[in-house]
């Protein structure tokens, strides 16, 4: 089973971008990427409360068509598949490599080890 934790930032990142379907959309983001990623749940959320997870969210909008539960697993999985260029790891800040989420979610991470949990 997935931890899923609430958003610290219901005005903007992919909270704020999803809307009306914030509070359905959250747990299912929560668990889709935690499952892909092996990501720890306050990362995921740190992650889903950024920039990065804005353009997340704008991504799951557009293919909201496919439902809501599809959609997200389909960004999860393209977001995953989608390898980082050198020119996008300085862009973005992230690590080049073969996962564009899990590149956002490494640096993620090296955030709240930093920063510590912000909630």
């Amino acid at each position: 089973m997935y931890q899923v934790i609430n958003t610290t930032n219901r005005a903007a990142g992919f909270y704020g971008t999803m809307g009306p379907y914030a509070a359905g959309a959250w747990p299912l983001a929560m668990v889709a990427i935690s499952k892909a990623t092996g990501a720890a749940p306050r990362v995921v959320r740190f992650f889903l409360d950024s920039a990065h997870g804005e353009r997340f969210g704008e991504d799951v909008l557009n293919a909201r068509a496919l439902g809501l539960q599809r959609a997200i697993d389909h960004v999860t999985e393209e977001w995953m598949n989608r390898a980082v260029d050198e020119q996008t790891a300085k862009t973005c800040g992230i690590r080049s490599g073969p996962s564009y989420l899990k590149s956002h979610l490494v640096a993620s991470a090296v955030e709240v080890r930093l920063l510590g949990d912000l909630a």
